[in-house]
């Protein structure tokens, strides 16, 4: 569960944002709009072109610091481009924050191109109207984010997985009770069992798979 203001996840039961202290709103209380097709490939894109954008933010403003004359810009960027990269692991479908979190971009965006266009950055401006253009994509698709639209993009990403050959299973480590899911290829499964290193203590074990 993620919040709705914030984006960020939420711990489990909680009754505020541990980031923003907003409320932990009910999931069925959120506005349910329609739901792409494919809502995990909408985030995915989302996602994939916010990584993008920001690289590029990123980049220009070691550049700008660089120059010196533009550093107060190049510093901006860099701070900004830091903080929107590590959000992008938000942007996942059935997550309601990421609507509220780009809807509320737009006059930031624009005091950025503003920034950047008197200290003499004028690639930003472009990378301004990408940004704008990312915000639209989230607007145009917001049902991909309504959390009605996660058991829809885990249905479609498994049916996908069955396709290409792939399974998932949920597993715990005898050694230091971990869990967690991992996605494998079944054509490497061995007699319906897969050699396993877990992630946390690095112990090996043998699980069942079908």
């Amino acid at each position: 569960m993620y919040c709705a203001k914030c984006g960020k996840p939420l711990a489990a039961g909680a009754a505020f944002c541990s980031y923003c202290g907003a409320a932990a709103a009910d999931p069925a209380a959120a506005p349910s709009r329609a739901i792409p097709d494919d809502p995990g490939g909408v985030a995915a894109r989302v996602r994939k072109n916010e990584i993008i954008v920001n690289v590029a933010w990123l980049v220009m403003g070691v550049v700008q610091v660089a120059l010196l004359y533009t550093a107060a810009a190049g510093v901006w960027n860099i701070v900004n481009a830091i903080l929107f990269l590590r959000n992008a692991k938000n942007i996942v479908p059935g997550n309601p924050g990421v609507v509220p979190y780009f809807e509320g971009r737009k006059t930031g965006l624009i005091i950025m191109g503003v920034v950047n266009l008197v200290l003499g950055g004028v690639v930003g401006v472009v990378l301004v109207l990408y940004e704008l253009h990312v915000r639209q994509i989230v607007l145009d698709n917001a049902g991909a984010f309504d959390p009605a639209a996660a058991p829809v993009a885990a249905k479609r990403a498994a049916a996908a997985d069955a396709a290409n050959g792939f399974g998932n299973v949920s597993v715990t480590c005898p050694s230091c009770s971990a869990q967690y899911t991992i996605r494998y290829k079944k054509a490497a499964a061995s007699n319906g069992t897969m050699k396993i290193t877990c992630p946390k203590c690095k112990a090996a074990f043998t699980t069942p798979v079908s």
